[in-house]
């Protein structure tokens, strides 16, 4: 049964179904929306730069006490490597 079968047929065959096809693959649509995402680097930059006014107050307090040496202990050391592995900072 195979033997009968016409290989110019087949292909005849094959090249009629393909250009009936749509090729929606090779059109473009010129239209369609874009879903990339835009980012201004240079706001945010600008906004992780500014500090709040509220912290203005424990920022200065944290560059006294790194200053004064007194967070430089075993125990802080210790604490800080704990919370280092608790919370992944």
């Amino acid at each position: 049964m195979i033997g009968k079968i016409d290989k110019t047929h087949i292909s005849e065959l094959m090249a009629e179904l393909t250009s009936k096809q749509p090729r929606s693959a090779d059109k473009t649509d010129k239209n369609s929306l874009d879903a990339s995402v835009q980012i201004d680097y240079a706001s945010l930059i600008k906004k992780a730069t500014e500090i709040p006014e509220s912290n203005i107050d424990k920022i200065e307090t944290a560059r006294q006490l790194i200053n004064s040496g007194l967070l430089e202990s075993a125990e802080n050391y210790k604490q800080a490597a704990n919370n280092m592995l608790v919370f992944g900072i």
